[in-house]
């Protein structure tokens, strides 16, 4: 029984240690074309998703408008758009970019978010 479960630990540990050169291979350059869209979302059927990342403030971010899934082999990118009152203010606006990267678990992750810095209940 021990044998196995060596064995079994030492073919994890390997795949994780080539997923990480692996993840690496697929980040993506800003100047790259993007990767094909998945899922695009409007509306109604956008609040039913959530947040691909949790916020950083106590301030609840309003539900989803608008979100965006693009994917290929070892990417995955989520752009989601909320507003924070009506949506003709860009500056009520909160967005959420999230990269995952890797194969065949997402090791690498990025995260980039946009809110109304100037308002001080943010």
């Amino acid at each position: 029984m021990k044998r196995p479960l060596i064995l079994l630990l030492l073919f994890i540990l390997i795949g994780a240690a080539i997923n990480i050169p692996i993840a690496m291979q697929f980040l993506h350059s800003r100047t790259a074309p993007p990767a094909p869209i998945l899922v695009n979302v409007i509306g109604p059927q956008a609040a039913l998703h959530v947040w691909p990342a949790d916020t950083p403030h106590d301030t609840p971010w309003p539900t989803p408008t608008q979100w965006v899934m693009n994917a290929s082999f070892g990417y995955k990118t989520y752009n989601v758009y909320g507003w924070n009152g009506t949506r003709s203010n860009p500056i009520d606006r909160v967005q959420m970019q999230v990269d995952h990267m890797g194969w065949p678990l997402p090791v690498l992750e990025h995260i980039q978010m946009w809110w109304p810095w100037d308002d001080p209940k943010w």
